[in-house]
């Protein structure tokens, strides 16, 4: 309260100090009114451009300085840039909070100090107009610790502000702007980004400004990358400690040109810089046992070797969705190529030790459209087509369509049909390759999971009927199954299918259907599984889930053997050894996998995954707690693999942690955290909720919830 209320006085004084200051700019006057009178109207020093805000109303020799009450955020407008014919730039610019309240940038006036920063660019075209990459003015140079030196785009260093009126500045950059004839008539990109740290949370705004220096209008901008395509994986694309944000900002630094990391000689460039990261483990250079990484800040090295990327790399739309996004058919190039085929040879003789000559031999740039064309002898669509993409692939689909003998103890028939593209497929006269029926349950929480296999050697069925078989029913089938519903069942379970078909044998590509499931009442009437997880989110960053080849590819089917009575088998244990066992069950396991590799998203970020308020607790009735269990393997015991590498061990110990402290364990896996849980667990329940649930102090949804 004390320091309030200093604060307070001091805001007082300063306003009346600076009242009687007036803090007046003397270089203005009141504008000409024609909306050009932004910063006091022209001051005829030959400006490449100069736009004000057009409200009529000059500027410069404001006195209405005066310190307020703001609250949290930052927000950047630019209103012009202006460069001299003395290659001066200057930056005009407001702040202010989420409110629209004025910032002072050094927090003297207001809470909360603002760092302005400024990239400027020049974009440069083909002669067909096109554009092709930035170039940044605002440089720096960088020297690695063996005095190796490379200039590298940067930020403007060593400018000068003024205040135009309270929140609004004049930012003058300290690099000289030398845009010389042939640049004039390209589109310029200021660049500005602003971090303010308000009650200890910190904001981040980015702003940018395009302009053409001879007076034209913008119409040449690069669009080959979104951020809505970057986001998709990585919920809000922000680099160097999240205060630069988006792709347009990235594009203003991580040129063509200033862009060699010193440490490492790889370039920043980002037409390689990108394709490479996200093909990491797989680069052909990392495969050889080169690493690719680079030298940050601080002396940090950044590898990317171990980038494991979710989607597959062939399936160029997936981030190349702008309005130029087709550039990588119609435009190919050696260089944004041979970023991710990086072992491939285009120079003259033989390919060195490890790589491989490209067929054509060296070519230039213009001349890869002439085999790789859409017409020609390699598309690079062609090349690039997934499964899933391929025009000629086959639309396999398959549905559930009833299940009968559903009651405790006995075996069930389940209907379905096969559709290959749309038509009714015999499954008796050609059988695909492999089709799985399994049942699970309950849906409250999966304890019980069992299959069998339909394939070549699944016979029909006869009369009287001799399970398993399958039985033609007009367009559809129907497997009795030898399996039987467990006589301790209760409550919903599920059937589903999974399968794929594979025309050539040769090939063998597979083609699996998407999972068809039924939702059944074995006691009561059926109710479907909560929604936890939606596929659709799973696969905005997977293309298609479908681990394990491919035929399990929705959520819900996953929990017929990742349930709470899975967990990881112990391999290759060596007389002596103890090892603990992580569960298998779908929640604990992703949210372990998740957790322990290169994420692309902030990882309190659960809504990623989750469907909206799925995250909230308590959670619901009827989840069941999750089985972890250690293994040893005496030292008496030679052969702790047993026979035909199935474990034999004398004796595996289970463990079960409770539904909620397995979930929250699972990422936060420290020792601490996992005593904090035991300690607040009891045979009678757990008591997260107290500190955890909805409006508590640590309420799940606000501590997961993303930063600003």
């Amino acid at each position: 309260m004390t320091q309030r209320i200093l604060n307070g006085l001091l805001v007082g004084a300063l306003s009346v100090a600076l009242a009687a200051g007036g803090c007046s700019n003397d270089d203005g006057g009141d504008g000409d009114g024609d909306g050009q009178g932004g910063l006091g109207g022209d001051n005829g020093d030959g400006d490449s451009e100069a736009t004000g805000d057009g409200d009529g109303e000059g500027t410069g020799g404001s006195s209405d300085v005066r310190p307020g009450i703001t609250g949290p955020g930052v927000n950047i407008t630019i209103h012009s840039v202006k460069v001299s014919d003395k290659d001066v730039a200057t930056v005009d610019f407001s702040l202010a909070d989420d409110a629209g309240h004025p910032l002072d940038r050094e927090g003297l006036l207001t809470s909360g100090a603002v760092a302005p920063s400024f990239v400027l660019s020049w974009l440069a075209e083909n002669e067909d107009g096109e554009s092709l990459q930035y170039t940044a003015y605002t440089t720096r140079l960088k020297t690695s610790t063996e005095g190796v030196s490379e200039t590298q785009s940067s930020t403007d260093q060593g400018g000068t502000y003024e205040m135009v009126e309270f929140g609004r500045y004049r930012y003058t950059l300290a690099t000289k702007i030398d845009i010389d004839e042939e640049r004039s008539h390209l589109t310029h990109t200021l660049g500005l980004y602003a971090t303010r740290t308000y009650q200890d949370v910190r904001y981040v705004d980015n702003e940018f400004y395009s302009w053409v220096p001879d007076g034209s209008e913008v119409e040449t901008t690069l669009d080959v990358v979104t951020d809505t395509a970057c986001n998709s994986c990585h919920t809000r694309l922000e680099f160097h400690g999240g205060s630069r944000r988006g792709v347009e900002m990235c594009q203003l630094c991580h040129t063509e040109t200033n862009s060699i990391n010193p440490e490492s000689g790889n370039t920043i460039d980002f037409q390689v810089m990108i394709h490479k990261i996200h093909r990491g483990q797989d680069l052909p250079s990392v495969l050889s046992g080169e690493p690719y990484y680079f030298i940050g800040y601080m002396g940090a090295r950044e590898d990317f070797s171990d980038v494991a990327y979710p989607w597959d790399m062939r399936d160029c739309t997936k981030c190349h969705d702008g309005s130029q996004g087709e550039r990588w058919i119609t435009r190919p190039a050696q260089k944004p190529c041979s970023s991710c085929h990086d072992r491939t040879y285009f120079g003259e003789g033989d390919a060195p030790d490890g790589w491989t000559k490209h067929t054509a031999g060296p070519r230039d740039d213009s001349e890869c459209i002439v085999c790789h064309g859409e017409d020609s002898l390699e598309p690079i669509s062609q090349s690039h087509y997934t499964n899933f993409s391929n025009p000629e692939s086959p639309d396999v689909t398959a549905k559930v369509l009833g299940i009968t003998d559903t009651e405790p103890g006995q075996q069930p028939s389940v209907e379905f049909e096969v559709k290959i593209n749309g038509q009714e497929h015999d499954i008796l006269l050609e059988p695909l390759d492999r089709i799985r029926v399994r049942v699970w349950g309950p849906t409250s929480d999966t304890k019980h999971s069992f299959f069998e296999t339909i394939d070549k050697t699944t016979v029909a069925c006869a009369d009287p009927i001799v399970r398993p078989c399958l039985e033609a029913a007009d367009s559809s089938f129907i497997y009795h199954a030898l399996f039987a519903i467990p006589a301790d069942a209760e409550g919903t379970y599920t059937v589903g299918l999974d399968g794929r078909y594979v025309p050539d044998t040769v090939s063998g590509v597979r083609y699996p259907f998407l999972n068809p499931m039924l939702d059944f009442a074995v006691s009561g009437e059926a109710t479907p599984r909560r929604e936890i997880v939606s596929t659709e989110r799973c696969n905005s960053c997977h293309e298609h889930l479908g681990p394990h080849g491919g035929g399990y590819n929705q959520v819900n089917y996953c929990l017929n053997c990742h349930n709470t009575t899975a967990y990881v088998e112990p391999e290759d244990l060596e007389p002596g050894d103890e090892v603990e066992l992580s569960s298998l069950n779908l929640k604990d396991w992703i949210h372990g996998l998740h957790s322990s590799v290169r994420y692309p998203a902030p990882l309190n970020d659960c809504a990623q995954c989750h469907v909206d308020g799925s995250t909230a607790l308590p959670i619901v009735e009827g989840a069941l707690s999750s089985t972890y269990a250690s293994a040893s393997c005496p030292s008496s015991q030679p052969d702790c693999a047993g026979v035909g590498g199935v474990p034999n061990f004398p004796e595996v110990t289970e463990t079960t942690v409770p539904p909620e402290s397995a979930a929250c364990t699972s990422c936060h896996n420290t020792t601490a955290t996992k005593v904090h849980a035991e300690t607040n667990s009891s045979a009678s329940g757990e008591a997260c909720t107290t500190c955890h649930g909805p409006n508590k102090d640590r309420d799940v949804g606000v501590v997961h919830q993303l930063e600003p």
